[in-house]
């Protein structure tokens, strides 16, 4: 027969087991769930700059194209546009 100490020991190591065997898995799960969230931050912080690289790269282009020697240019080469060249009038001023 078991004491009633020996019972009492042992069932309070079970219930410390349990509860230290609670804990671990609770701390590892929120360790795996953080772990996962600085790998998608990472994707994040990646992305963030990839479109900001982008859209200084657009705002050069918006730039660019604000001045009218760089717009014919573009317009010569890419929409194959002929730039016409300007025709002499002749104005009859009657006195």
């Amino acid at each position: 027969m078991i004491s009633k100490k020996t019972s009492s020991l042992s069932s309070n190591f079970i219930i410390f087991i349990s509860i230290t065997t609670i804990f671990l898995i609770a701390y590892l799960i929120q360790k795996n769930n953080y772990l996962k969230l600085l790998d998608y931050n990472d994707i994040i912080n990646k992305e963030l700059i990839y479109y900001s690289t982008l859209i200084t790269a657009k705002k050069g282009n918006v730039t660019g194209l604000k001045r009218s020697d760089r717009i014919r240019d573009l317009a010569s080469k890419e929409l194959q546009m002929i730039i016409a060249e300007p025709e002499s009038l002749i104005i009859y001023i009657d006195e």
